[in-house]
């Protein structure tokens, strides 16, 4: 029978302050223990895996986030990465959000947005690209209201970005699947909704239930289909609402969506949330727990609220 062999600690320790503090070579270290540089290699390695050397790299904005709660909340929920802004001010979360966007853009391809007034803030803090890209800023859902400025969104993140605008020019609830199709079939939208089932990356923020039973008396649809909305589901995307495990649980709405479907949307690979807010917590944590975004962005307050939950 095999053992597994107990790693050498105290040797690991010494290779790796050789190698990383006193910025000795591999062959160097070799020589001075009278070993192998391949046993120098394998070490580096083993200490790695064992957490004995950690490598950490100070990037440019990490005074603007709190890495202690992003660690917690990477522990309890299973995330591609989170982003936890720093209440240093009043512009602060929407500023590290745009940081952090503009770090992860490509420069070409297509990148999807949702309406909002938080997506529409962060673009004030892009930084103005100067010279073209191959990007195309696509817009994932029609329009729902008057406050959520999804056109203006889509055109101020395409000035920022130098990049090509493509709008979703429809309703963002309609009253049957049907006209769903009609819309999403017609001669201005199909580009726009091949780009969407095409991302790279889709930016969304998150809603709750609360905001759209305030407008739907300004839809024309039976308003009985969100007699049950506060009791079976805590946020939506794009009116694609889920409940507290992260479930889509109101296909009956989402079927009057113009815009991506459910299936369009996590087909995305990478999916950025940026929400926060008291009212949020429950929503923010179902969309994380179910992995319906995998990228997260918020800030301190809302961060420490979910860890509660």
């Amino acid at each position: 029978m095999k053992y597994a062999k107990t790693p050498n600690y105290a040797l690991i320790e010494r290779v790796g302050k050789m190698y990383y503090i006193l910025q000795m070579n591999q062959q160097s270290i070799a020589d001075k223990l009278g070993i192998s540089r391949t046993s120098v290699v394998r070490l580096l390695s083993e200490g790695r895996d064992l957490g004995i050397i950690q490598i950490y790299i100070k990037g440019q904005n990490d005074d603007l986030r709190n890495r202690e709660l992003e660690s917690d909340l990477l522990k309890k929920y299973k995330m591609k990465d989170i982003v936890v802004a720093r209440n240093i001010g009043p512009n602060s979360y929407y500023n590290m959000a745009a940081k952090y966007i503009e770090g992860i853009l490509p420069k070409s391809g297509n990148i999807c947005l949702s309406g909002g007034i938080t997506t529409h803030t962060i673009a004030n803090y892009l930084y103005p690209a100067e010279t073209n890209t191959d990007l195309n800023i696509v817009q994932l859902t029609g329009l729902f209201s008057e406050k959520i400025p999804n056109l203006s969104v889509v055109q101020r993140w395409s000035e920022k970005l130098n990049a090509n605008p493509m709008y979703l020019s429809a309703p963002g609830i309609v009253n049957t699947p049907q006209k769903r199709d009609m819309f999403l079939n017609d001669f201005n939208i199909i580009n726009t909704y091949k780009a969407m089932c095409n991302a790279d990356i889709a930016i969304v923020g998150i809603g709750t239930p609360s905001t759209i039973l305030k407008n739907i008396n300004t839809l024309d649809f039976p308003q009985e289909m969100f007699k049950d909305l506060e009791t079976s589901s805590v946020g939506d995307v794009m009116f694609h609402f889920y409940n507290e495990m992260g479930a889509f649980c109101a296909e009956e709405i989402s079927n009057h969506v113009v815009g991506a479907t459910i299936v369009d949307f996590l087909r995305i690979q990478t999916r950025i949330a940026v929400a926060f807010g008291d009212e949020k917590v429950k929503a923010i944590a179902g969309g994380m727990k179910g992995g319906v975004v995998n990228i997260m962005i918020t800030d301190e307050n809302t961060a420490k609220k979910i860890l509660q939950i």
